[in-house]
């Protein structure tokens, strides 16, 4: 019942969690139990599984495909009513500021992605 129980909680904290922790994690089991398996040490298999796939997964999230399918979807979500417009432009605006960032830098996107506020004086 020990290992069902740890599947469950770990299933639900990969739910939980951000797309690299929630990779780093399910790398880091599957080689743990891996490890397990072959008799190794697992918490040094845990600790490579949840770091090794980090590198290729950051670079995949963030190419130009990726956010380029992100924002069509954002578009068809809007085009179908089922974000309002306040909603499609804040979360085009923080897709776009979050690829800016990573190609760029924080402090090159700062000030061009702000959202001006409604009824402010340019």
């Amino acid at each position: 019942m020990g290992l069902l129980n740890w599947l469950r909680n770990l299933w639900f904290t990969l739910l939980a969690s951000t797309r690299y922790a929630a990779i780093g994690g399910t790398a880091g089991a599957l080689l743990g139990l891996l490890a397990l398996w072959l008799d190794r040490n697992p918490y040094t298999a845990f600790f490579l599984g949840a770091c090794l796939p980090l590198g290729p997964f950051y670079f995949w999230f963030s190419s130009a495909r990726q956010i380029e399918k992100q924002l069509a979807t954002l578009r068809q979500w809007h085009a179908r009513k089922l974000i309002s417009q306040d909603e499609y432009d804040e979360l085009r605006g923080k897709a776009l500021r979050w690829y800016a960032e990573r190609l760029y830098g924080v402090q090159a996107s700062a000030s061009r992605y702000q959202k001006p506020k409604r009824g402010a004086a340019p």
